[in-house]
């Protein structure tokens, strides 16, 4: 039953959330995951896609 549940979690993931890798010099990922707990992100990824999500939107504004 459980192996069932994370393979229907799997799914939903596969289709809701696109997914790809970064690359960080040595040591960066450390300080990315610092930062976001000193900020109280929950998590590294959650920190990230903030971040990306402010610079989308700055690009938005600046540019209209």
């Amino acid at each position: 039953d459980t192996d069932r549940s994370r393979g229907l979690g799997d799914v939903y993931k596969r289709q809701a959330y696109d997914q790809f890798l970064i690359t960080v010099p040595t040591g960066h990922k450390d300080l990315i995951s610092a930062a976001a707990k000193e900020q109280g992100y929950s998590s590294r990824n959650e920190f990230i896609v903030t971040a990306i999500n402010e610079k989308i939107q700055r690009y938005n504004t600046d540019k209209a």
